[in-house]
């Protein structure tokens, strides 16, 4: 029998979320982050001081083929809207731009 996979939320301390998959469910792991948008929410040496990260399974499986994790992992970015522009804290466009095919987004 082969691990969970799952479909994960990462939230920041500023109410921020990214909403990803991993299939090994490794305790580790926590998402591509994009070091400049992390940078800019948290621009002074204050504000990172401390930082609290959380990160919530939303679903899992020791079933679900790569592409079953990948369609959730999508059905879950649309029903928490994760895929409105005016939401993305790195820009949608730039964030698709950068690695065609993602579907790991950042939102408010």
């Amino acid at each position: 029998m082969r691990g969970f996979r799952v479909v994960y939320k990462i939230t920041w301390q500023n109410g921020k979320i990214y909403v990803g998959s991993e299939l090994a469910d490794s305790s580790t792991y926590f998402g591509s982050a994009d070091k400049a948008a992390i940078e800019s929410d948290f621009p002074t040496r204050e504000s990172r001081r401390k930082m609290t990260i959380c990160r919530e399974i939303l679903w899992e499986s020791t079933t679900a083929t790569d592409a079953e994790v990948r369609r959730k992992e999508q059905d879950l970015i649309v029903a928490l809207g994760a895929d409105a522009h005016r939401l993305s804290i790195i820009g949608f466009q730039s964030l698709r731009e950068r690695n065609p095919g993602s579907n790991k987004v950042f939102m408010t």
